[in-house]
């Protein structure tokens, strides 16, 4: 097997592509978000979706083609079998696929629910994910989620998006 073909299928190679597609229905999923800009340069509320979909598709890119940039940069050389080469990256795929689900689902929830109980969620679950606890993830999501919306509602005066809950709060 030739050290183009064992790049080609490296698990970098396939986290990469896999990544790059969640980036691709995630951005399908935030094009019909309606467009309510306050103003020039507004983004408005797809701006948020759009830029993470856009993040997740350049970063995917990266990683797929980083082993076929390296398999040609040492293709003279002779190297260890696709077995013995350590992926860096077979194990946060792991952990990546439940964050890249969190995303898709906060680009989804986003237009209905708003800002504030969907980026209090995506918060939450992402520090109860990282082991923070129970009342430190409640109380930092709820200082940041608010924080932020004071920040850009006050300070920038920009609305952010609201939702079903949002006449509740």
């Amino acid at each position: 097997m030739t050290s183009s073909r064992a790049a080609d299928n490296s698990p970098d190679c396939r986290f990469g592509a896999l990544i790059a597609l969640i980036g691709i229905l995630a951005l399908a999923a935030a094009l019909p978000i309606s467009h309510r800009g306050s103003g020039k340069g507004d983004p408005g509320s797809r701006g948020f979706p759009l830029a993470l979909s856009g993040l997740l598709i350049v970063s995917g890119l990266a990683v797929a083609i980083r082993p076929l940039l390296s398999s040609s940069k040492h293709s003279t050389e002779q190297s260890e079998s696709p077995e013995q080469q350590p992926s860096a990256v077979v194990e946060p795929a792991r952990s990546v696929a439940p964050i890249a689900l969190l995303l898709i689902t906060y680009i989804i929830a986003f237009p209905l629910l708003g800002y504030t109980f969907t980026t209090l969620a995506l918060t939450w679950t992402q520090l109860l994910r990282s082991r923070q606890g129970l009342l430190r993830s409640t109380l930092v999501a709820i200082v940041l989620t608010i924080g932020v919306k004071l920040l850009f509602g006050r300070v920038f005066s920009v609305m952010l998006p609201e939702g079903l809950f949002e006449s509740f709060l």
